[in-house]
């Protein structure tokens, strides 16, 4: 990609999964407002600027790298959904409801073919930062750990691999309700 941009001066799409997270949350930033009228995410307040800019795949195989990373995707994954659309083209949601419960509601009413794949790696993101960067690390981070794969000795591969499902997740999510074919709200 490099070369072809800098030597070649020709158009690239990035390859890194890092760069082609941050594309493809932009564009359902951008599609989904254009789309529906309304973000499918809120954007980030002052404070939290800087988390698209940040994502990155860990350099070093640190605990540390890898809570932050998590933290981060939480953030713009589920910490963002905006709620109250979501809520109001939901249907009949149980009460106390929250982002991803009212994303699930939105996702099974408008007959979402991957719901339970984007549903459950936003339950495991949320549950991977609860109870691993948000609290004590105990046997329920342990737990999920080992249910996601997460090698202790190759950190940034996990950082990776949430990457690419969070990329493919955006972008069906976008392809569905965005493109041409896609269900208009």
């Amino acid at each position: 990609t490099n070369f072809r941009r800098s030597f070649l001066a020709q158009f690239a799409d990035a390859k890194a999964p890092d760069l082609s997270f941050r594309r493809e949350y932009a564009d359902i930033m951008r599609d989904w407002e254009k789309t529906h009228g309304w973000p499918l995410f809120l954007a980030p307040s002052a404070g939290d600027l800087h988390l698209l800019d940040t994502i990155r795949v860990p350099v070093t195989n640190s605990q540390a790298e890898l809570d932050e990373q998590v933290g981060h995707l939480t953030k713009l994954l589920v910490d963002s959904l905006n709620e109250k659309e979501l809520a109001a083209c939901a249907g009949v949601l149980e009460g106390g409801a929250k982002g991803i419960a009212k994303l699930a509601g939105f996702l099974e009413t408008t007959d979402f073919p991957e719901r339970q794949s984007v549903i459950q790696l936003l339950r495991d993101l949320q549950t991977l930062r609860s109870t691993g960067s948000a609290h004590r690390k105990g046997s329920a981070y342990e737990k999920i750990v080992a249910k996601l794969g997460v090698d202790q000795t190759r950190k940034p591969d996990a950082v990776r691999r949430f990457l690419e499902q969070a990329t493919a997740a955006l972008r069906a999510l976008r392809l569905h309700y965005c493109g041409d074919a896609g269900y208009h709200l």
